[in-house]
Protein backbone atom coordinates (compact mmCIF):
# COMPACT_ATOMS: atom_id res chain seq x y z
CA UNK A 1 0.00 0.00 0.00
CA UNK A 2 1.42 3.63 -0.83
CA UNK A 3 -0.17 6.59 0.58
CA UNK A 4 0.93 10.37 1.13
CA UNK A 5 1.09 13.55 3.50
CA UNK A 6 3.05 16.18 5.08
CA UNK A 7 6.05 15.88 6.87
CA UNK A 8 7.52 19.26 8.29
CA UNK A 9 5.37 21.25 4.90
CA UNK A 10 7.60 18.27 2.84
CA UNK A 11 5.62 15.63 0.39
CA UNK A 12 6.04 12.17 2.51
CA UNK A 13 5.47 8.91 0.74
CA UNK A 14 4.73 6.07 2.86
CA UNK A 15 4.40 2.49 1.64
CA UNK A 16 4.27 -0.49 3.42
CA UNK A 17 3.07 -4.13 3.57
CA UNK A 18 2.23 -6.60 7.10
CA UNK A 19 5.88 -6.46 7.70
CA UNK A 20 7.26 -2.88 7.09
CA UNK A 21 6.27 0.37 6.34
CA UNK A 22 8.99 3.16 5.09
CA UNK A 23 8.76 6.70 4.00
CA UNK A 24 10.07 8.89 1.67
CA UNK A 25 10.80 12.75 1.15
CA UNK A 26 10.71 13.34 -2.81
CA UNK A 27 11.68 16.85 -2.36
CA UNK A 28 14.93 16.43 -0.60
CA UNK A 29 16.96 13.89 -2.31
CA UNK A 30 14.62 11.10 -2.15
CA UNK A 31 15.17 10.83 1.47
CA UNK A 32 14.88 7.91 3.34
CA UNK A 33 13.21 9.48 6.93
CA UNK A 34 11.61 5.80 8.61
CA UNK A 35 12.11 2.24 7.94
CA UNK A 36 9.91 0.62 10.82
CA UNK A 37 9.33 -3.28 11.44
CA UNK A 38 5.98 -3.47 12.12
CA UNK A 39 5.95 -6.42 14.45
CA UNK A 40 8.53 -4.84 16.75
CA UNK A 41 7.69 -1.12 16.12
CA UNK A 42 11.45 -0.66 16.07
CA UNK A 43 12.95 2.21 13.72
CA UNK A 44 16.17 1.74 11.83
CA UNK A 45 16.72 4.78 10.57
CA UNK A 46 18.60 7.35 12.37
CA UNK A 47 17.38 10.94 13.26
CA UNK A 48 19.60 13.90 14.36
CA UNK A 49 16.22 16.04 15.59
CA UNK A 50 17.35 18.64 13.67
CA UNK A 51 14.48 20.03 11.21
CA UNK A 52 14.30 19.13 7.54
CA UNK A 53 14.34 21.74 5.08
CA UNK A 54 15.37 21.71 1.35
CA UNK A 55 18.73 22.19 0.18
CA UNK A 56 20.47 24.65 -1.55
CA UNK A 57 22.51 23.46 -4.43
CA UNK A 58 26.06 23.04 -3.89
CA UNK A 59 25.94 23.56 -0.07
CA UNK A 60 27.66 21.42 2.88
CA UNK A 61 25.64 18.38 3.95
CA UNK A 62 26.81 18.89 7.47
CA UNK A 63 24.28 22.16 7.44
CA UNK A 64 21.17 20.46 7.15
CA UNK A 65 19.53 17.32 8.89
CA UNK A 66 22.43 14.81 9.01
CA UNK A 67 19.45 11.98 8.81
CA UNK A 68 18.16 9.27 6.95
CA UNK A 69 19.24 7.41 3.75
CA UNK A 70 20.07 9.29 0.22
CA UNK A 71 22.31 8.58 -2.49
CA UNK A 72 25.59 9.87 -2.92
CA UNK A 73 27.08 10.45 -6.56
CA UNK A 74 28.87 10.94 -8.27
CA UNK A 75 31.36 11.13 -5.55
CA UNK A 76 31.20 11.32 -1.63
CA UNK A 77 33.63 14.24 -1.26
CA UNK A 78 33.71 17.21 -2.74
CA UNK A 79 36.19 17.64 -5.50
CA UNK A 80 36.80 18.46 -8.89
CA UNK A 81 36.43 15.91 -11.53
CA UNK A 82 39.62 15.01 -12.65
CA UNK A 83 39.00 14.05 -16.41
CA UNK A 84 38.39 15.40 -19.74
CA UNK A 85 35.47 16.10 -20.90
CA UNK A 86 34.34 17.73 -17.02
CA UNK A 87 37.90 18.41 -15.81
CA UNK A 88 37.59 20.95 -13.14
CA UNK A 89 33.39 20.73 -12.70
CA UNK A 90 32.74 20.72 -9.32
CA UNK A 91 31.46 17.95 -7.46
CA UNK A 92 29.31 18.88 -4.23
CA UNK A 93 29.88 17.97 -0.82
CA UNK A 94 28.06 14.31 -1.11
CA UNK A 95 27.46 14.56 -4.49
CA UNK A 96 24.28 16.25 -6.18
CA UNK A 97 21.59 14.08 -5.77
CA UNK A 98 20.62 14.83 -1.81
CA UNK A 99 19.80 18.65 -2.73
CA UNK A 100 17.84 17.84 -5.70
CA UNK A 101 13.83 17.14 -5.92
CA UNK A 102 13.13 13.87 -7.41
CA UNK A 103 9.90 12.98 -9.44
CA UNK A 104 7.81 10.83 -7.64
CA UNK A 105 5.73 8.27 -9.69
CA UNK A 106 3.08 5.94 -7.86
CA UNK A 107 1.89 3.11 -9.67
CA UNK A 108 -0.03 0.11 -8.43
CA UNK A 109 2.34 -0.85 -5.33
CA UNK A 110 5.60 0.33 -6.92
CA UNK A 111 7.21 3.60 -6.31
CA UNK A 112 9.66 5.22 -8.22
CA UNK A 113 11.93 8.24 -7.84
CA UNK A 114 13.97 9.85 -10.98
CA UNK A 115 16.46 12.87 -10.95
CA UNK A 116 18.76 13.83 -13.62
CA UNK A 117 22.31 15.55 -12.98
CA UNK A 118 23.27 19.23 -12.60
CA UNK A 119 27.00 19.58 -13.96
CA UNK A 120 26.77 15.98 -15.52
CA UNK A 121 24.92 14.35 -18.21
CA UNK A 122 22.92 11.18 -16.46
CA UNK A 123 19.61 10.20 -14.95
CA UNK A 124 19.10 8.13 -12.11
CA UNK A 125 16.19 6.42 -11.17
CA UNK A 126 15.54 3.93 -8.26
CA UNK A 127 12.02 2.02 -8.19
CA UNK A 128 11.04 0.94 -4.46
CA UNK A 129 9.39 -2.66 -3.98
CA UNK A 130 8.45 -4.81 -1.13
CA UNK A 131 8.33 -8.33 -0.35
CA UNK A 132 7.66 -9.62 2.87
CA UNK A 133 10.32 -7.92 5.01
CA UNK A 134 12.57 -6.84 2.51
CA UNK A 135 12.79 -3.76 0.77
CA UNK A 136 14.23 -4.25 -2.76
CA UNK A 137 15.65 -1.03 -4.47
CA UNK A 138 16.36 -1.47 -8.08
CA UNK A 139 19.05 1.65 -9.54
CA UNK A 140 19.19 2.39 -12.97
CA UNK A 141 22.03 4.95 -14.20
CA UNK A 142 21.56 6.29 -17.73
CA UNK A 143 24.94 8.18 -19.47
CA UNK A 144 23.14 10.74 -21.20
CA UNK A 145 26.18 11.54 -23.17
CA UNK A 146 28.65 10.11 -25.59
CA UNK A 147 31.83 10.01 -23.42
CA UNK A 148 32.78 7.05 -20.82
CA UNK A 149 31.74 9.06 -17.22
CA UNK A 150 33.88 7.64 -13.92
CA UNK A 151 31.88 8.36 -10.86
CA UNK A 152 31.52 6.92 -7.11
CA UNK A 153 27.92 5.80 -5.95
CA UNK A 154 27.37 5.06 -2.38
CA UNK A 155 23.98 4.44 -0.35
CA UNK A 156 24.32 6.92 2.03
CA UNK A 157 22.74 5.29 4.86
CA UNK A 158 22.64 6.95 8.89
CA UNK A 159 21.01 3.94 11.17
CA UNK A 160 20.14 4.15 14.51
CA UNK A 161 22.49 2.10 17.12
CA UNK A 162 22.36 1.32 20.80
CA UNK A 163 25.44 0.18 22.54
CA UNK A 164 26.76 -3.30 21.92
CA UNK A 165 25.25 -3.38 18.27
CA UNK A 166 27.50 -5.32 15.77
CA UNK A 167 28.59 -4.81 12.64
CA UNK A 168 28.61 -7.61 10.14
CA UNK A 169 30.43 -7.82 7.04
CA UNK A 170 31.54 -11.01 4.76
CA UNK A 171 34.83 -12.88 5.35
CA UNK A 172 37.64 -10.76 7.23
CA UNK A 173 37.99 -7.95 4.74
CA UNK A 174 40.59 -5.11 5.53
CA UNK A 175 39.58 -1.93 6.00
CA UNK A 176 41.27 1.43 5.32
CA UNK A 177 40.83 5.15 6.88
CA UNK A 178 39.08 8.03 4.75
CA UNK A 179 38.35 10.22 8.42
CA UNK A 180 38.95 9.56 11.73
CA UNK A 181 38.76 11.77 14.41
CA UNK A 182 42.14 12.61 16.07
CA UNK A 183 43.87 10.39 14.14
CA UNK A 184 42.83 7.29 16.08
CA UNK A 185 43.17 5.04 12.92
CA UNK A 186 45.97 6.76 11.47
CA UNK A 187 45.75 9.18 8.31
CA UNK A 188 44.27 9.33 5.34
CA UNK A 189 44.12 5.13 3.48
CA UNK A 190 45.89 4.02 6.55
CA UNK A 191 44.81 0.18 6.62
CA UNK A 192 44.53 -2.37 8.96
CA UNK A 193 42.57 -5.50 9.48
CA UNK A 194 38.53 -6.12 10.44
CA UNK A 195 36.93 -6.62 12.80
CA UNK A 196 40.34 -6.36 15.25
CA UNK A 197 41.68 -3.23 14.26
CA UNK A 198 45.09 -1.65 14.92
CA UNK A 199 44.74 2.06 16.21
CA UNK A 200 47.31 4.38 15.47
CA UNK A 201 48.96 3.72 19.03
CA UNK A 202 49.41 -0.06 17.97
CA UNK A 203 46.65 -0.99 20.13
CA UNK A 204 44.27 -3.79 18.77
CA UNK A 205 40.13 -3.30 18.95
CA UNK A 206 37.18 -4.74 17.87
CA UNK A 207 36.19 -2.25 15.63
CA UNK A 208 32.96 -4.07 15.11
CA UNK A 209 31.18 -3.91 18.61
CA UNK A 210 29.36 0.03 18.69
CA UNK A 211 30.37 1.31 22.16
CA UNK A 212 28.50 4.57 23.42
CA UNK A 213 27.51 8.00 22.46
CA UNK A 214 29.35 9.28 24.85
CA UNK A 215 32.81 7.95 23.56
CA UNK A 216 33.38 10.79 21.68
CA UNK A 217 34.86 9.04 18.21
CA UNK A 218 33.91 9.19 14.43
CA UNK A 219 35.61 7.15 11.68
CA UNK A 220 34.86 6.63 7.89
CA UNK A 221 36.33 3.61 6.69
CA UNK A 222 36.18 1.55 3.87
CA UNK A 223 36.49 -2.42 3.06
CA UNK A 224 38.77 -4.06 0.51
CA UNK A 225 37.33 -5.82 -1.92
CA UNK A 226 34.41 -7.89 -0.17
CA UNK A 227 34.27 -11.49 -0.87
CA UNK A 228 30.50 -11.69 -0.70
CA UNK A 229 27.67 -8.63 -1.28
CA UNK A 230 26.44 -7.90 2.14
CA UNK A 231 26.44 -6.48 4.94
CA UNK A 232 24.78 -5.81 8.49
CA UNK A 233 23.90 -4.40 11.60
CA UNK A 234 22.35 -6.99 14.86
CA UNK A 235 21.49 -5.89 18.66
CA UNK A 236 22.33 -8.84 20.42
CA UNK A 237 19.97 -7.41 22.91
CA UNK A 238 16.91 -7.16 21.65
CA UNK A 239 17.75 -9.25 17.80
CA UNK A 240 16.88 -6.37 15.72
CA UNK A 241 19.37 -6.65 12.90
CA UNK A 242 19.16 -5.32 9.22
CA UNK A 243 20.97 -6.59 5.98
CA UNK A 244 22.03 -5.41 2.79
CA UNK A 245 22.34 -7.31 -0.16
CA UNK A 246 24.08 -6.60 -3.23
CA UNK A 247 25.94 -7.64 -6.51
CA UNK A 248 29.56 -7.50 -5.30
CA UNK A 249 30.69 -7.76 -8.94
CA UNK A 250 28.84 -4.21 -9.06
CA UNK A 251 29.09 -3.05 -5.44
CA UNK A 252 32.82 -4.28 -4.07
CA UNK A 253 33.66 -2.13 -1.58
CA UNK A 254 31.37 -1.09 1.80
CA UNK A 255 31.59 2.70 3.21
CA UNK A 256 31.26 2.84 7.21
CA UNK A 257 30.80 5.64 9.25
CA UNK A 258 30.83 4.78 12.98
CA UNK A 259 29.80 8.18 14.70
CA UNK A 260 30.12 7.58 18.79
CA UNK A 261 29.07 11.06 19.45
CA UNK A 262 31.81 12.20 17.54
CA UNK A 263 30.10 14.64 14.98
CA UNK A 264 29.11 17.42 14.23
CA UNK A 265 31.77 18.98 15.99
CA UNK A 266 29.99 22.27 16.68
CA UNK A 267 26.96 20.54 17.64
CA UNK A 268 24.54 18.10 19.20
CA UNK A 269 27.25 14.89 18.11
CA UNK A 270 25.23 12.35 16.69
CA UNK A 271 25.21 8.25 17.85
CA UNK A 272 24.72 6.34 14.40
CA UNK A 273 26.39 4.01 12.08
CA UNK A 274 25.92 4.36 8.42
CA UNK A 275 26.41 1.12 6.07
CA UNK A 276 27.35 2.48 2.44
CA UNK A 277 27.59 -0.39 -0.20
CA UNK A 278 29.31 1.44 -2.58
CA UNK A 279 31.38 1.09 -6.19
CA UNK A 280 34.51 2.75 -5.22
CA UNK A 281 36.60 4.35 -2.87
CA UNK A 282 37.76 6.58 -0.87
CA UNK A 283 35.35 9.46 -0.43
CA UNK A 284 37.09 11.74 -3.26
CA UNK A 285 36.84 10.90 -6.93
CA UNK A 286 40.10 12.12 -8.24
CA UNK A 287 41.97 9.85 -5.54
CA UNK A 288 39.63 6.72 -6.30
CA UNK A 289 40.37 6.92 -10.02
CA UNK A 290 43.95 7.18 -9.51
CA UNK A 291 43.46 3.96 -7.61
CA UNK A 292 41.56 2.71 -10.07
CA UNK A 293 38.50 1.94 -7.21
CA UNK A 294 35.50 3.78 -9.21
CA UNK A 295 32.48 3.51 -10.90
CA UNK A 296 32.70 3.22 -14.95
CA UNK A 297 29.88 3.97 -17.56
CA UNK A 298 30.16 3.70 -21.16
CA UNK A 299 28.90 6.55 -23.24
CA UNK A 300 24.87 6.47 -24.36
CA UNK A 301 24.93 3.44 -22.00
CA UNK A 302 22.92 1.84 -19.17
CA UNK A 303 23.63 0.30 -15.90
CA UNK A 304 21.44 -1.57 -13.54
CA UNK A 305 21.86 -2.84 -10.08
CA UNK A 306 19.66 -4.25 -6.74
CA UNK A 307 20.35 -3.34 -3.44
CA UNK A 308 17.75 -5.55 -1.07
CA UNK A 309 17.22 -4.75 2.82
CA UNK A 310 15.85 -7.16 4.89
CA UNK A 311 15.15 -6.61 8.17
CA UNK A 312 13.46 -8.46 11.72
CA UNK A 313 14.11 -9.72 14.86
CA UNK A 314 16.48 -12.94 15.10
CA UNK A 315 19.34 -13.98 17.55
CA UNK A 316 21.28 -15.43 14.92
CA UNK A 317 20.74 -13.66 11.41
CA UNK A 318 23.92 -13.83 10.06
CA UNK A 319 24.84 -17.56 10.96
Amino acid sequence: MISEDKYQNLQKVNVENQYIKFSILPEIGGKMISLVYKETSHEFISLSGRPFRRPIYGDNYGKYDISGFDECFPAIAECFYPEWPWKGNIIPDHGELWTLPWQCNKENDILTLSVNGVRFPYKITKTFSLEDKCVRLAYKLQNLSPFDFKYIWAAHSLFAVTPGTIIFLPGKPNIRTDFSKHERFGKHLYETSWPMAKESNGKTVDLSIVKTQNFDHASKVFTTTLSEGWCGLHDPQTGDFLKFSFPVKEIPFVGMWINEGGWPFDDKPSFNVALEPCTGCPDNLATAIQRGEHGLIKGLQTKSWTLDITIGRSKNPFK
